[in-house]
């Protein structure tokens, strides 16, 4: 990050005024855009709405998934795994 950004950073942190101005200027931007790509498309007979720009909501996790995060090792009965680093023994809890 340069100088310059740092600089700009700091300022919109501390100054909760500039900090809403600038907030406001990024909520008008997001909408022009949106708007804007809404009227390019509807110029060329395709069909957008405000609300085909939400994002999806992240997709469930999978239980295979689940178990590599909850530290599974994908062996059978493998409630829990930890293991060390060089002269620390391995540790399973079951």
């Amino acid at each position: 990050m340069t100088e310059n950004m740092k600089a700009f950073n700091e300022a919109l942190s501390q100054d909760e005024e500039l900090g809403k101005e600038f907030g406001e200027l990024l909520k008008n931007l997001r909408a022009s855009k949106i708007e804007a790509i809404l009227g390019f498309a509807e110029s060329h007979g395709l069909a957008l709405t405000a609300e085909d720009f939400v994002p999806e909501p992240a997709a469930e996790i999978s239980d295979e998934e689940l178990e590599v995060v909850t530290g599974g090792m994908g062996l059978p009965g493998d409630q829990c795994s930890l293991f060390g680093a060089e002269d620390e023994p391995m540790i399973l809890w079951y």
